[in-house]
C-alpha cells in the first residue's frame, strides 16, 4: 500500500536566513511579544473519520500528489504500541518527490520569527529512510528540516524548524506553505504547528570597499549605506572616519523606539587616484642655454613613489613642417632618474621629445609625453 524502500538521506537542518554579507549580530534586544499560533487547517488530520487501519487518499485541507503515494490512515495498536502525538489519525508520504503539503492563508510577515513542529513517526510495521519537513513561501523554500532526528522504531520524534525573516525580502506578502515529504520509504507525520513572533528590526551589516576622497588621502562614508533595508533610522558609526587606505573595522549602530543594535564590518579604502605629473620643460630653448636640465616632478593625494624619464627622441623640424626622426646622438641628451639633460644642441629646430612617469605609493602611475624644440630665440611662456 504505502511501503517502498529508500536510501537513507542524511542531510542536516538548513536555515536560510536573509542577508547581503550577514556579519553583524543585534545585542540589547528588548524582550518580544509572546509567539502567536499561525492558523493551519485540520493540524492533525482528524478531520476525515477512518476505521482502525483505514486509508484515505485525500486529506481535508491539504494537498496530495496523485497516484495514491500519500494520504492518511489509522494506525493499529501494532504500528505504534504507545500510540501517536494527537488524535487518531497521522499523514503518511511513500513516494519520492510526493509531498502532503497545505498553502496557509497567512503571508510572510517581515522581522518575524516562524517556529515549524511536526511530529514524525516510525512505523513499526514499515521501513524507514528519514523525513522532510519544510516552510515555505511563494515556492520558495525558506527553512527545512532533513532527517536531523531519527525515532526509534514504532515511536515518534518532533521535528522543529526555524526561520527569520527581513525587512525588504522578495517572499514577503506571499503566503506560507508547509510541506510534508519522504525520501522515498514510508514516513508519518501528525500534529502539525506554527507559530510567528513579531520581533525588532534588525541591522545587517556588509563589508565594503571605497576609493579615497577626491584630492584626499582617506575616505569618508554614509553609515546609512551599511542597512540594505532602507529604514529610516539613527546611525553612527565608530569610529566615524574618515578611514585610511587600508582595512578598519567599524561598529555600526542603530536606534529605533530605544531599542538598540550593533554589527561590525570592514570598511576597505583603496587608493585608485593616479598621481599628477609635470614635464617642468619650456616649449623652446636657445643653443646659448644648453647644457640645460629639466628635471619632471609629481604630487598625489597620499604619496609618490617614484618619478622617471625615459624614451627620449630627437626629431629635426623642416621649414615646411615635415618631421624628421633624428638618431640619438645628434641629440646629445642623457637620461637619469627623473632629469633629462641636453649638453649641447646641434642646432636649431631640433625636437627633443621624452616620456616622464610617475608611480604612487598603491601602484597607480601615469606617464606624459614632454618635448622642448631649440629654436633662435627663446619664446617667452611658462614651462609646463
Amino acid at each position: 500500500m504505502r511501503r517502498t524502500p529508500l536510501i537513507q538521506d542524511r542531510t542536516t537542518i538548513a536555515l536560510l536566513l536573509f542577508s547581503l554579507v550577514l556579519i553583524g549580530l543585534l545585542v540589547g534586544r528588548p524582550a518580544a511579544a509572546a509567539a502567536a499560533d499561525v492558523p493551519i487547517t485540520n493540524p492533525g488530520f482528524e478531520a476525515d473519520p477512518l476505521p482502525v487501519g483505514g486509508i484515505r487518499i485525500t486529506i481535508t485541507g491539504w494537498r496530495t500528489s496523485p497516484g495514491g503515494g500519500d494520504g492518511i490512515f489509522r494506525p493499529t495498536a501494532s504500528d505504534y504500541p504507545a500510540g501517536i502525538p494527537e488524535g487518531r489519525n497521522v499523514a503518511y508520504v511513500n513516494l519520492s518527490g510526493n509531498s502532503v503539503r497545505q498553502i496557509l492563508s497567512t503571508p510572510l510577515e517581515p522581522n518575524t520569527t516562524y517556529v515549524l513542529s511536526v511530529a514524525v513517526g516510525w512505523n513499526n510495521n514499515d521501513p524507514f529512510a528519514g523525513y522532510i519537513v519544510q516552510l515555505r513561501a511563494g515556492g520558495t523554500v525558506l527553512a527545512e528540516d532533513r532527517s536531523s532526528l531519527h525515532p526509534a522504531q514504532g515511536t515518534w520524534v518532533t521535528s522543529t524548524v526555524r526561520y527569520t525573516s527581513g525587512d525588504a525580502e522578495p517572499e514577503l506578502g506571499a503566503p506560507l506553505e508547509i510541506r510534508l515529504l519522504s525520501p522515498g520509504v514510508q514516513a508519518n507525520y501528525d500534529d502539525v504547528r506554527l507559530t510567528a513572533e513579531a520581533g525588532e528590526p534588525r541591522i545587517s551589516c556588509h563589508d565594503l570597499t571605497v576609493a579615497t576622497d577626491e584630492g584626499r588621502c582617506s575616505a569618508t562614508i554614509d553609515p546609512t549605506a551599511f542597512d540594505p533595508d532602507g529604514r529610516a533610522l539613527i546611525v553612527a558609526a565608530d569610529p566615524s572616519g574618515p578611514y585610511p587606505p587600508g582595512d578598519t573595522l567599524v561598529t555600526f549602530t542603530i536606534e529605533q523606539a530605544g531599542t538598540s543594535a550593533t554589527c561590525d564590518a570592514t570598511v576597505t579604502v583603496e587608493d585608485r587616484a593616479a598621481p599628477l605629473v609635470e614635464c617642468n620643460a619650456p616649449e623652446t630653448i636657445t643653443l646659448w642655454q644648453v647644457p640645460i636640465s629639466f628635471t619632471a616632478t609629481a604630487s598625489d593625494n597620499c604619496q609618490v613613489a617614484s618619478v622617471e624619464v625615459a624614451n627620449a627622441t630627437c626629431q629635426l623640424i623642416g621649414l615646411n613642417g615635415n618631421v624628421v626622426e633624428l638618431p640619438w646622438r645628434p641629440c646629445r641628451v642623457s637620461l637619469e632618474g627623473d632629469t633629462l639633460t641636453v649638453p649641447r644642441a646641434s642646432g636649431v629646430r631640433r625636437r627633443i621629445t621624452w616620456e616622464a612617469t610617475a608611480t604612487d605609493g598603491a601602484g597607480n602611475s601615469i606617464t606624459r609625453s614632454c618635448e622642448t624644440t631649440v629654436a633662435r630665440r627663446a619664446k617667452r611662456r611658462r614651462w609646463r
